[in-house]
């Protein structure tokens, strides 16, 4: 539903203990943070709300989605530091966070996962040696 004027914020998707897929990309009315219980979404393969105005930190317990591969949380408003707790995420291949207030460095042991594309804002406010692409 990219573009589509969704509004609202992402609390229902915890509720959706069977969803695979959600991309949300470019939904501006798409706003609050990305709830904790995003974890217990466990069947989640996909997830990307690129270009909305999603605020916050990212919740730690998004690294209970062990089985993701692609996750994209670039150009919003999240804050704070990268959690190591993405670290269980080993099967993850894609994750772009550029385009944020993130700051601090890119833990290690994120870097060690076998990414494909890994995306911060690496110039400016996220140290990172691993990233194969960077923004700002």
């Amino acid at each position: 539903v990219d573009n589509a004027m969704v509004t609202g914020n992402l609390s229902f998707v915890p509720n959706m203990p069977r969803i695979s897929e959600l991309w949300l990309d470019a939904n501006e009315n798409i706003t609050g943070t990305i709830p904790s219980e995003i974890g217990n979404a466990r069947t989640l393969r996909s997830f990307s709300v690129s270009e909305c105005n999603v605020t916050g930190t990212i919740p730690s317990e998004i690294g209970s989605l062990v089985d993701i591969h692609q996750m994209w949380l670039q150009h919003n408003k999240l804050t704070g530091t990268i959690p190591s707790d993405l670290k269980e995420m080993t099967s993850l291949r894609i994750l772009h966070l550029e385009g944020n207030m993130l700051s601090g460095t890119m833990p290690n042991e994120i870097c060690d996962i076998d990414f494909y594309s890994l995306g911060s804002d690496c110039y400016d406010n996220v140290l990172c040696a691993c990233c194969t692409c960077c923004g700002n």
